[in-house]
């Protein structure tokens, strides 16, 4: 799409288009198009006629799919449908003739404002038929939201606007429509596969909302305000991001909206709280004083409400951060002997098994719970310091508790699954810690060996996760970055693409040593001394040093962090450091990407670092314009994106390269031609005002001339009238361009052979000035696009797309 904003055109000009059209008003507008409302005098009915921009209709892709699914949408006729009686293009123009709704939209009638659970859910009845109807021919909408449903003057919705929709099947490269807030993540990301599923997101979003009375982009929390358990259920279900778990057609949430309307159709006198006369009360401001009765239940309902549904999300999101950690795991043992007693915290347990010496935290009631289980259903109290219980099989030594977790895994993965339960991979700190950890491996486990909290910074150099150096007479043995240790009591340094089980340790005073602020700044401190450090998972390339640091987070404090442990977001300006860091983060789960040290300055991609920008390396979705701040997403590619943005993490990088220079990577004089070209052409537009106003005042002259020659009084009073008409018609020092060819009534023809001359030095003078104002635009033209060609070769897309639209500018140098 252009940059310039879509202008609808007049009345007037779309008559002379549509002459089979009496046009009565514009009825709206906006980006894609706009609509129109017209007597279609043919078949004398009122229609709706819109209008697609221009350049829509010069995208092959866009206009092949728009003809398909305007031919498709005319053979679906549906109460809940808006018709389609024609389609096609005309002047570069796609068009679609519509059925005519009287009324409003239903943005326009509901936005902002709560509606009556049961109007709304009325309302997305017809909508999902509607939906379903279309599903029936193979037709995804793929932009369902208020602004495209109109309620008739009966309050039926009707859905218009499939000329965004896709015939179901068709590929159209990837091309991504819809509407933030409304539009399922699948229509964004990954637009081949929307499906009837992706139109049942967007209804899910429209019952909420009418619901709540809150927009999406306005809503933080967007299952408050509901009270009824089983509507928001209906509502989740339909906004799942996972298309598997929603309703998989629009009759299937019809036949569950239609289940929660009808037992409360009729509702008595003595209906529950939760039921659709209580419900209206919330709303009914004119009740008695039932109302306030009413209003008290509902209010200690939706209390009980919202910490039961609270504790419910917080038991799915455990599920969803462990769920590579077996269910079926029946590892659960005790570990050694507890050096010193710790006040009992609550911990269900099995009988254990393990070493001789080990003594579990004392069991107050017996559990089927698996650890795994456990862990997963304690993880929010777990991550907040909340240590009343334990998982099953938790070992007590110190001031710590530990948890061994039996799937093998990465130490990456392993350290952050830790972090996730508010702990870390254990700190071995001296020899009996380490012979403890090291019994503490269960007997019946498949592996002998765990992860560590131990990480190699240099050759010659091991650190603890918490900062603090290695202290043990023996580091770990081999030629890895990470620490495990085995059951005999050995300690060897295995690497990135290992695998095994690990322990999780919590401080019971909750004073967790590797939080990532406190570690970055010991970090930066330590740069000063004979013996910096560097935050554990440190890796090497090269001279540089890496950290991948997994947590939500915006571009801004990504930033912050970085420069807190003397570093800085990562830059990827040659193609080796592209390389490294793409096979780095393969495994790395970061679906809403990682931050990179660059941003887009003045439409020019920049390393933070001030090297060179010589490549790039867009996802296939990347959008132009998208952001100004550089993302990185695994197995994609680079993303532009808005310092808002929750990323998924970051990358820290330290190295010397901000010493680089930069050299040049596009035409910087560029700015400075397009001013001399603007100055040549408006000086051969002088020089052509100024001739033609001398040939006008010429044809003038003559016209005198002649007149003042005539023979007699009576011949001069005869043509004064016409030469003054003809002299009427010099405007701005300039001749008329419809001068006829041939004498006329006005012009006859002594006068029209002096208008045709004159005519003609103009015509003349203006070729001239066309001619060398041509050759100006086109050599600025050849540099344009030679520029832009460079630009785009090195990634530089936002700089190529405003070079190119110069291009255009320029044609209006001589009008400006």
């Amino acid at each position: 799409m252009s940059d310039v904003p879509f202008e609808a055109p007049s009345i007037e000009s779309i008559a002379e288009i549509f002459p089979a059209f009496d046009f009565d008003h514009l009825i709206a507008q906006g980006g894609m198009g706009a609509v129109y409302k017209a007597r279609q005098r043919s078949l004398d009915r009122d229609v709706a006629v819109k209008i697609l921009p221009c350049e829509l209709g010069d995208d092959p892709l866009f206009r092949a799919s728009f003809e398909a699914e305007a031919k498709a949408m005319a053979r679906v006729v549906h109460p809940n449908l808006i018709t389609v009686y024609d389609s096609g293009a005309v002047d570069g123009l796609l068009f679609l003739v519509m059925e005519y709704v009287p009324g409003k939209s239903l943005f326009h009638s509901a936005h902002k404002k709560t509606v009556d659970p049961q109007q709304a859910a009325e309302l997305v009845i017809g909508i999902c038929r509607g939906l379903a109807e279309a599903h029936e021919h193979s037709i995804v909408h793929r932009d369902v939201k208020p602004a495209n449903i109109l309620l008739t003057p009966k309050r039926v919705p009707k859905i218009g606007d499939f000329g965004l929709a896709r015939a179901a099947g068709h590929h159209s490269g990837g091309i991504a429509m819809g509407t933030p807030g409304y539009t399922a993540p699948e229509v964004i990301d990954l637009p081949e596969l929307a499906d009837q599923r992706s139109d049942i997101f967007s209804v899910g979003v429209i019952l909420r909302e009418l619901i709540t009375g809150r927009p999406p982009e306005d809503d933080p929390n967007p299952d408050e305000g509901i009270a009824d358990s089983k509507l928001l259920g209906i509502c989740k279900k339909a906004t799942d991001p996972d298309p598997s778990k929603r309703f998989q057609d629009g009759e299937s949430m019809v036949a569950a909206l239609k289940s929660w309307v009808r037992p409360e159709a009729k509702p008595s006198s003595s209906s529950p709280p939760g039921s659709a006369a209580a419900r209206r009360a919330v709303v009914d401001n004119s009740a008695s004083s039932t109302l306030g009765r009413n209003l008290a239940i509902i209010i200690v309902l939706l209390a009980a409400i919202s910490v039961a549904w609270k504790l419910l999300q917080e038991k799915k999101a455990a599920n969803k951060a462990l769920a590579n950690v077996p269910a079926e795991s029946k590892i659960v043992h005790p570990g050694p002997k507890q050096e010193k007693p710790l006040p009992a915290p609550r911990v269900k347990s099995t009988k254990p098994v393990g070493p001789s010496n080990a003594s579990p935290p004392p069991v107050t009631k017996a559990s089927s719970e698996t650890p795994a289980q456990s862990l997963i259903r304690l993880r929010n109290d777990l991550a907040e310091g909340n240590f009343a219980e334990l998982p099953v099989g938790t070992l007590t030594k110190g001031s710590s508790y530990y948890f061994y977790v039996s799937k093998a895994t990465t130490w990456q993965e392993a350290s952050r699954m830790a972090r996730t339960f508010g702990g870390h991979l254990p700190l071995v700190e001296d020899d009996s810690s380490r012979q403890w950890l090291a019994e503490s491996i269960p007997e019946e486990a498949a592996e002998d060996t765990a992860w560590i909290g131990a990480t190699r910074t240099s050759p010659d150099l091991w650190q603890l996760v918490s900062a603090s150096l290695w202290k043990l007479d023996l580091p770990p043995q081999g030629s890895g970055e990470f620490a495990a240790i085995q059951r005999d009591g050995s300690v060897q340094a295995n690497g990135s693409s290992d695998s095994h089980p690990f322990f999780i340790q919590w401080h019971r005073d909750d004073s967790n040593p590797i939080r990532i602020e406190m570690i970055l700044k010991r970090c930066k401190e330590s740069q000063e001394t004979n013996q910096p450090f560097f935050p554990p998972g440190i890796e090497t390339q090269g001279e540089r040093k890496f950290l991948v640091v997994e947590q939500s987070i915006n571009a801004t404090d990504a930033r912050e962090m970085a420069q807190l442990g003397g570093g800085e977001l990562m830059t990827a300006a040659t193609e080796e450091e592209a390389d490294w860091i793409e096979k780095r983060i393969t495994d790395v789960a970061a679906p809403d990407g990682l931050w990179l040290g660059a941003t887009l300055q003045d439409d020019l991609w920049v390393w933070n670092s001030n090297q060179a920008w010589t490549f790039a390396r867009w996802a296939p979705d990347s959008k132009l314009g998208s952001g100004e701040y550089l993302l990185i997403r695994p197995d994609s590619g680079w993303v532009g994106q808005n310092q808002e943005h929750q990323a998924s993490g970051f990358i820290i990088e330290w190295s010397d390269d901000r010493n680089s220079e930069e050299p040049p990577l596009v035409d910087n004089g560029l700015k400075e031609l397009g001013g001399k070209v603007k100055e040549l052409v408006a000086g051969l537009d002088a020089k052509r005002r100024k001739a033609a106003a001398k040939n006008a005042d010429k044809f003038i002259w003559k016209l005198d001339v002649w007149l003042k020659r005539r023979s007699n009084n009576t011949e001069i009073t005869q043509w004064t009238p016409y030469v003054l008409a003809i002299k009427a018609t010099v405007k701005d020092g300039r001749l008329p361009v419809d001068i006829p060819r041939n004498p006329t009534s006005l012009y006859r023809k002594p006068l029209h052979e002096i208008a045709q001359f004159q005519l003609n030095k103009q015509v003349a003078i203006d070729l001239e000035f066309e001619t060398e104002a041509k050759k100006i635009r086109h050599a600025y033209h050849d540099r344009l696009r030679g520029a832009a060609k460079a630009a785009e070769e090195i990634g530089q897309r936002d700089k190529a797309r405003k070079i190119l639209g110069e291009i255009e500018a320029a044609a209006d140098f001589s009008e400006e």
